[in-house]
């Protein structure tokens, strides 16, 4: 039986009421090491995210029920023209930490000044190669640019006109064709045997076969090229001029023609080097 004081089961509801559940404790912050991202259940939400090295973006979002989001973003880069990659100029996050995740405010080593003459350098000696094979019409930074394997932004930085690249190409050019006579003169100077002496210059010349090719191109191109015409008239010339106190004048041109028609034959061809023929051959012309 069952009266207005006792529930259904039989339980007096004064004697004996329910007790009510203890509130939930609050559940811990869940946070996941593949985003960054802590969540704190009904409350907030933040999210740090990081890019690649040498940029840093800082994101705070907030959001409670019946207020806002606010999205805040500091990329805090810059880029070089010289070499078209971006720099770090100093970067943050809203912990604290900076440069890339340096914690506590560390910041990363910074980066390495480049060299601008290597670089300069590096564009000249591509140019020659643009130069060699093509001719100087149609030589164009962007040409230049990817033969060295350097961004378009490079070739303009350093030399903002195509006249001023092909001018320090040629330049370029003109030291390292001074520099092999001076060596040839040393080497020359008082050897005991002058045929011998010039087969193993040759030698040693042919052995970087990539870089003969591209001067014995340049002196092509100047049958096509004015510009280029002074540059091979001074390799002849020279030759001639270092033979001369050996040989005399004949044989000093004689020599001369012979040897660079050797270099070109072996480019051609791609064989070795004949030094006891062109050893023999050296002899015949000087004794003339």
């Amino acid at each position: 039986m069952t009266n207005g004081l006792t529930s259904p089961s039989g339980r007096d509801a004064h004697t004996s009421p329910r007790k009510a559940k203890p509130p939930a404790p609050d559940r811990p912050a869940a946070a996941s090491a593949e985003t960054g991202r802590t969540t704190e259940t009904g409350t907030a939400t933040t999210a740090t995210t990081a890019t690649a090295p040498g940029t840093s973006t800082a994101t705070g979002i907030s959001t409670a029920p019946g207020t806002s989001t606010a999205t805040a973003t500091d990329p805090a880069t810059a880029t070089d023209p010289a070499n078209g990659t971006s720099t770090a100029t100093g970067t943050g996050t809203a912990a604290g930490i900076a440069d890339g995740g340096a914690a506590g405010g560390e910041r990363q080593p910074a980066r390495r000044a480049r060299d601008p003459q290597a670089r300069r350098d590096a564009l000249a000696a591509a140019t020659i190669e643009v130069v060699a094979e093509m001719g100087i019409g149609r030589t164009t930074h962007r040409a230049v640019a990817a033969r060295a394997g350097l961004p378009l932004g490079a070739t303009t930085y350093y030399f903002p006109t195509l006249d001023a690249l092909i001018a320090a190409a040629l330049q370029k050019a003109a030291e390292d064709q001074e520099a092999d006579l001076r060596a040839w003169a040393d080497h020359l100077h008082d050897v005991p045997d002058l045929a011998v002496a010039l087969v193993d210059l040759v030698a040693d010349y042919m052995a970087d076969r990539r870089r003969a090719r591209i001067e014995y191109e340049l002196c092509l191109a100047a049958a096509r090229d004015d510009a280029l015409r002074p540059l091979a008239e001074d390799w002849l010339h020279g030759l001639h001029e270092l033979l001369t106190p050996h040989v005399g004048e004949d044989a000093a041109h004689n020599i001369s023609a012979l040897l660079d028609g050797t270099m070109l034959h072996l480019l051609v061809t791609g064989a070795p080097l004949n030094a006891p023929a062109l050893t023999a051959a050296i002899r015949t012309l000087s004794a003339a």
